[in-house]
């Protein structure tokens, strides 16, 4: 058996592989081309949710600017650590594409049920009951 054998397992039993293989059996990327997402989040809103407060779909937390230095504002999560079209790159006729984003969303949708259970299971007993965004 070698080194990488379980890791090489793991990776084909994955719900990611499989959907990205079925992609490439089929020869269509059009669920990846179709992400019509203008802003491009380096740190995954699902991640982020976790830092923030308020209700859902206005969920705000802090974010400096580290270039510039000012003082941190809150901000709504859906803007939060994101740039405008940051992943998009020109495709071979020049118009910009977010197949990039595409492969991002689709890993972030299976990871984040995953992510989700696991940091319910790291979560000391004092924190599960607070509510998000309580410090304790």
């Amino acid at each position: 058996m070698g080194e990488f054998d379980d890791i090489a397992a793991a990776l084909q039993a994955s719900p990611v592989t499989a959907a990205f293989a079925k992609m490439a059996e089929s020869g269509d990327f059009s669920r990846l081309d179709k992400n019509a997402a203008k802003r491009h989040h380096f740190v995954s809103q699902f991640l982020l949710r976790g830092f923030a407060e308020g209700d859902k779909g206005k969920e705000r937390l802090f974010q400096m600017e580290v270039q510039t230095r000012r003082a941190p504002e809150r901000v709504p999560v859906r803007t939060a650590a994101s740039r405008h079209r940051y992943y998009a790159v020109p495709d071979e006729d020049g118009t910009l594409s977010n197949r990039n984003e595409g492969y991002l969303a689709v890993i972030e949708e299976h990871a984040a049920p995953a992510l989700r259970r696991l940091l319910v299971l790291l979560r000391p007993p004092c924190v599960r009951a607070a509510p998000p965004g309580t410090v304790r």
